[in-house]
């Protein structure tokens, strides 16, 4: 097999999606259980998908939800300590998401897990080879 094959075979199989490596952060969110006040914590993962189902007020339509639900079922997957990989076009909506976001509260963790996202790098990943590839 000559060397351009070889090339073009591989470049068949990789595709350039993004890296997230998300941050451990120490929030905590208080929450009512009856009568009892709890301070549970919140994760990067749960903060990204916070982000993803805030519809700003408008509600979602039909593209939105298409474009969404592969993004948040990526974050819902991941494992303690795993990086998350999205390609360009769901990290750019998880990017939108994450900054037009209205916090409700005020902490550097929040900002540790946006700037995170925001600087994710790009890599190659090599696709599963079947019917299910991209």
């Amino acid at each position: 097999m000559s060397g351009r094959n070889e090339k073009r075979k591989r470049r068949d199989i990789m595709s350039k999606e993004r890296e997230i490596r998300l941050p451990q952060i120490v929030l905590k969110q208080t929450m009512r259980d009856g009568d009892e006040v709890k301070s549970v914590p919140v994760t990067a993962k749960d903060l990204l998908l916070q982000a993803l189902s805030d519809s700003g007020g408008k509600g979602f339509g039909y593209d939105d939800l298409r474009k969404r639900i592969p993004v948040s079922n990526a974050v819902e997957a991941l494992k303690k300590n795993e990086s998350l990989l999205l390609d360009e076009e769901g990290w750019k909506l998880l990017c939108m998401a994450l900054e037009s976001h209205k916090w409700g509260w005020v902490h550097v963790d929040i900002l540790k897990v946006v700037d995170a996202v925001k600087d994710a790098e790009q890599v190659e990943v090599e696709l599963k080879k079947g019917k299910n590839r991209k």
